[in-house]
């Protein structure tokens, strides 16, 4: 067998200007886990996979199980995700970095084109604000919303 053989057709990228939320929603949205970057001229300049983008050790931007979460699961590796019910029978696939188990993103089964990513998740300063704050009554008391951030109390549906 070839490389040829198995390799992608309808290849997915970015351009060498694009944002790391840009490149994380492509890779979300077409269920892949790496890009070509490339230039202006359409030249192959580099790939951003999944592993770029998550918070990582040798970044010194991963975050740590709490202890007490060691304790009860102890060094293992954590699931990658799960399914939950919502409050209105929605179904949510929630993802998870497999390093550290923190919250990357979910979506609700059977929306297409819609991607929740959890606040803090990437390792980029430039990351955009939150435009929507869902469940809201859930939500700590030193957690403040920016500005002009639609909150529901509950699911908007």
């Amino acid at each position: 067998m070839k490389a040829v053989d198995v390799m992608t057709r309808n290849v997915v990228s970015v351009k060498l200007d694009s944002s790391v939320f840009e490149a994380a929603q492509r890779m979300i949205l077409n269920r892949i886990s790496g890009l070509p970057v490339l230039d202006a001229s359409g030249k192959l300049v580099g790939v951003v996979t999944e592993g770029d983008l998550l918070r990582r050790a040798e970044t010194a931007t991963e975050r740590h199980r709490p202890s007490w979460l060691e304790f009860f699961l102890g060094q293992g590796r954590l699931a990658t995700e799960y399914v939950r019910t919502g409050d209105q029978g929605a179904k949510f696939r929630f993802r998870f970095c497999p390093v550290c188990g923190s919250t990357v993103f979910h979506t609700e089964e059977g929306v297409e084109g819609r991607v929740s990513v959890a606040v803090g998740a990437f390792a980029d300063p430039d990351f955009p604000a939150p435009r929507v704050s869902v469940y809201d009554g859930r939500r700590h008391s030193w957690v403040a919303l920016p500005t002009g951030v639609t909150a529901f109390e509950k699911d908007p549906d």
